[in-house]
């Protein structure tokens, strides 16, 4: 499915206003010194915009990976997912009846990936509000005047490794014959002027990891992202959705969001969940029964047998592209009360209708929901029941502010009856090198910190200090060892884990660390 030609006209006039603003402006007018007077500032076309928008729905794929494909630089793999946090809320937790949403996204304030803030209007056509990442026409995340909707970065798998029995020759083995390998030389100009060339090798999976090749196997790289050019039609139609059903056909029809949840709500009062983003179909099974040693462990990929047909991704018949799951086979729930989601796994979306039944290839069930996604569980239910001091119950868009801008440090209030009680029977402590430090002061400060993360809030960073350290091995290489009292228990995924084992001297050591920190930077 190519791009429609409402894209297309929309990615030209995109293009058309950027160098009308460049000439009308001039490059040593920039407003922006990072980009004024600079040599490299010019007029752009329609494919670098293209090539920007594929280069974005390969960011979980091998946008990421670039190092151990070409070869000579050390991988560093995908880089860590931004977080974010979301929740669409219905019309049983709103005072007024309709959908609400909060769209927290934790993208960078630097670099290409950001957003800004773009109304895009064309009457009778169009008319969306909410932010745009840098050199795309659409907004991802947004609103009309009946449908709103925001993303946070899926725990589903992009793409998977293929394991090549080589045959010699620059061929591999599929299903016992020997199959030729792609092969393609570059040349890349560098800042310095001079030029690099590598040698670039395909395979019928796709490009082959200049990383983890032997005599016997090479791997090739199979990115369900690879070319992806969907995205950008699936936000332009959800922008146009009159409601929840409309949006939801808008990805059913595209299938192209690259990485991400939607979380979305509308006007009803219905609010949804739905993993509706680009992932390889690799059943739970062909996982199980495909699977070999993968290059490198610290990928978080399935490495498949690629000397066998069997292994190749599945098919639904709902699907546009062949290879990915369809959207039936999407974890989705639709509620009256809420969804949530802060980058954890599908399952808690909303504790009373926990979803379990979703492959691996989507992420974990019944595993550790993490503190971030259970302070914002947290603040939803107690504005429900009217217990966070903000008023009667339910939301309302100051209730929703002031829930959202509360600061609160949850591992702070889970663990607070503890410190004071470490503070009081180790007043001071020994730190990692040997040293026996004062913990009083520390003490007081946290003892005195009300456990909110505001500018004027003693004892935030020092707490950071410690959680962080609390976190850290005790040996270089080695596994951080668990200091919570009561460990995670799937049956109560909201209140366990809990407590701080008080006796381990790894705690201890932690805060004699962190003030050690201080003292030896000279931070009150």
């Amino acid at each position: 499915m190519g791009p429609t030609a409402e894209l297309r006209e929309l990615v030209d006039g995109y293009v058309a206003g950027y160098n009308r603003y460049l000439e009308d402006t001039g490059v040593a007018n920039l407003p922006d010194p990072t980009c004024r007077g600079r040599s490299w500032v010019g007029p752009i076309t329609a494919a670098d915009l293209w090539a920007n928008l594929l280069d974005l729905n390969r960011m979980a794929g091998s946008s990421g990976l670039k190092e151990a494909i070409v070869g000579g630089e050390e991988p560093e793999g995908p880089a860590p997912a931004p977080g974010s946090n979301a929740w669409a809320l219905g019309r049983q937790a709103t005072r007024d009846g309709h959908g609400m949403l909060l769209a927290d996204p934790h993208f960078p304030w630097n670099g290409i990936r950001r957003f800004y803030q773009v109304q895009l209007t064309i009457p009778g056509v169009l008319d969306v509000s909410g932010g745009s990442l840098y050199g795309t026409p659409v907004v991802q995340i947004g609103h009309n005047a009946r449908v709103a909707w925001t993303h946070t970065v899926s725990h589903a798998h992009r793409f998977t490794l293929y394991r090549l029995r080589l045959a010699g020759d620059g061929a591999y083995l599929v299903d016992g014959r020997a199959e030729p390998m792609g092969r393609q030389r570059i040349e890349v100009p560098l800042k310095d002027g001079t030029l690099t060339d590598r040698t670039l090798y395909t395979s019928r999976y796709g490009p082959v990891l200049a990383e983890g090749r032997s005599d016997e196997y090479a791997y090739a790289f199979a990115d369900a992202n690879a070319a992806n050019l969907r995205a950008a039609d699936e936000w332009l139609a959800m922008a146009k959705a009159g409601d929840l059903a409309e949006l939801r056909a808008a990805q059913d029809t595209f299938q192209g969001l690259p990485f991400v949840y939607t979380l979305a709500t509308d006007v009803s009062g219905t609010a949804t969940f739905a993993d509706a983003s680009v992932v390889p179909h690799v059943s739970d099974d062909r996982a199980r029964r495909c699977a070999v040693p993968a290059p490198d462990p610290s990928l978080e990929a399935f490495t498949l047998d690629g000397s066998t047909s069997a292994c190749l991704w599945g098919r639904d018949r709902d699907a546009v592209v062949p290879g990915l799951f369809g959207p039936g086979s999407q974890p989705r729930l639709t509620r009256a009360d809420y969804v949530a989601n802060s980058n954890n796994t599908p399952w808690m979306t909303n504790p009373a209708a926990p979803l379990t039944t979703y492959g691996q290839v989507w992420g974990a069930t019944r595993t550790d929901v993490e503190t971030r996604p259970r302070v914002s569980l947290d603040m939803i239910a107690r504005r429900l029941s009217g217990t966070d001091g903000l008023g009667a119950p339910g939301f309302t868009l100051p209730t929703l502010q002031a829930s959202a801008q509360a600061k609160r440090n949850y591992t702070f209030e889970l663990l607070r009856s503890d410190v004071a009680a470490l503070c009081r029977d180790h007043p001071r402590a020994t730190a990692s090198d040997g040293r026996r430090v004062d913990l009083r002061q520390a003490c007081r400060t946290l003892t005195a910190w009300n456990g909110r993360a505001t500018l004027d809030g003693q004892g935030a960073i020092l707490w950071r200090e410690f959680y962080t350290g609390l976190q850290r091995p005790v040996r270089p290489g080695e596994p951080a060892q668990p200091w919570w009292r009561v460990p995670f228990d799937p049956e109560q995924p909201l209140t366990t884990p809990r407590g701080l084992d008080r006796d381990d001297p790894a705690v201890r050591r932690a805060l004699a660390d962190a003030v050690q920190r201080f003292q030896a930077g000279g931070i009150p």
